[in-house]
């Protein structure tokens, strides 16, 4: 929920590499699920990273895949010039869309440098973006 801190989120990325979301702090992060699955989910990505390259400078864009087939998800990554960190949902305490209490895809969840959700939504639209924009000036 927002003004809640992150809960973990940690295992190896995509590529093979650990990953830890308590090594970004310091930096916003835009944690976005999806599936290769999920139409609006491949929609918005060229927004995405848009949004993400406009802020590089202060935030980090973490995927979460809702799917069970890692070829699968590194294909629609390739596809659709996804360069930024990925893991797969998981499985048991490692369930990050259970954890995350998701119910539709995409949803996207920002979280400030401390590590806090500031903000959580729900499909594609600009509204998201133009949200998070305001948070990420008034900080």
């Amino acid at each position: 929920a927002v003004g809640a801190p992150c809960p973990r989120l940690e295992g190896p990325d995509m590529t093979g590499t650990p990953f830890n979301i308590k090594d970004w702090a310091g930096k916003y992060v835009l944690i976005d699920f999806w599936g290769t699955w999920c139409g609006a989910c491949l929609q918005g990505m060229p927004a995405m990273r848009a949004f993400r390259d406009a802020h590089a400078d202060r935030l980090i864009l973490v995927g979460v895949a809702n799917d069970k087939d890692p070829e699968k998800v590194l294909a629609c990554m390739r596809s659709h010039g996804m360069d930024w960190i990925n893991l797969m949902q998981g499985k048991g305490e490692d369930d990050f869309v259970a954890t995350f209490n998701v119910q539709g895809f995409p949803t996207k969840i920002l979280l400030d440098p401390r590590g806090t959700i500031v903000y959580r939504g729900s499909g594609e639209s600009e509204d998201f973006y133009a949200e998070v924009e305001k948070i990420l000036k008034e900080s």
